[in-house]
């Protein structure tokens, strides 16, 4: 719909958000809550960060090993597959090291505590660790990056993206799939599920939604992140068909309730082309 905003709390900042039901409430102050981070006014990025006591688990894409013990940087699982078993219990943290690349999904299905959260972050130097879908991983259509069906989780200094994603040919190459960033559920309708999580310092872009807060989750806080051309549409019918259902291009689907969302930077969350709507995006 439009490019970089350029103004913190600029009021247009809330079409950034995508709001399809009408129990989703945002917690805001005025116009505060989608403030707007631009160049020379301060920095999305944040030092890695250790949780207090606990267990930490190491991963490095490089030189770490699956047989490893994993609790220390010399001894660091390698796989995404590793970090999903990893044994987290409230306290522990499990740390990516910078400059690496996974494939894939990190599923975050571990339960911290109000009093003891865990935390999922990096370590080390360099660009944020980065998951993306691998070459296969998008035959269907469907891919999620990192789904987050725990609680009481703090996942930080993450970077998620789409690689290669199907195209719509008809419609200037546009994007065509259901693809997630962070994609925070509660599939079996736990009372926490998916829920009381932050998600702070990361990046999401190339989605058809950098981050989906669905609609049994809340008390979810999604702060300090960027989210940048998420273009892909999950829906584009031609107009022959006569169906008007082209939908998708979100820097954040948000649903739920008692949802926050403050201090993000939105840029170029648009389709490239629809059929039957205005380019859709946010």
């Amino acid at each position: 719909m439009f490019q970089k905003l350029k103004n913190i709390a600029h009021w247009r900042a809330f079409t950034s958000l995508h709001i399809p039901v009408a129990s989703a409430r945002i917690i805001l102050t005025l116009f505060l809550a989608l403030a707007v981070f631009v160049p020379g006014m301060g920095s999305l990025s944040q030092g890695n960060v250790l949780a207090a006591g606990g267990t930490t688990y190491f991963i490095d894409c490089n030189v770490g090993k699956d047989s490893n013990s994993g609790t220390s940087s010399s001894q660091a699982w390698r796989s995404l597959a590793k970090a999903n078993s990893a044994p987290l219990v409230p306290g522990d943290s499990l740390l990516f090291i910078r400059g690496c690349k996974w494939t894939g999904t990190l599923n975050a299905a571990w339960n911290g505590t109000a009093a003891q959260q865990i935390l999922i972050g990096a370590y080390g130097s360099g660009a944020l660790p980065r998951i993306h879908n691998g070459p296969n991983d998008l035959a269907d259509g469907f891919h999620i990056n990192v789904d987050i069906t725990g609680s009481y989780l703090i996942i930080e200094n993450i970077e998620t993206t789409i690689v290669n994603p199907p195209v719509s040919a008809g419609c200037q190459n546009n994007p065509l799939g259901w693809f997630v960033g962070f994609n925070f559920k509660n599939p079996d309708n736990l009372p926490d599920g998916g829920s009381n999580n932050i998600l702070r310092y990361s990046k999401a872009s190339r989605h058809t939604a950098g981050v989906h807060l669905q609609t049994n989750t809340h008390h979810n806080r999604i702060l300090n992140n960027e989210f940048t051309f998420n273009n892909a549409m999950q829906v584009l019918t031609p107009t022959s068909v006569g169906a008007a259902d082209d939908i998708g291009a979100w820097g954040i689907l948000l649903k739920g309730r008692n949802q926050e969302v403050a201090n993000n930077y939105f840029s170029n969350n648009n389709a490239l082309c629809t059929y039957d709507t205005p380019p859709q995006g946010n």
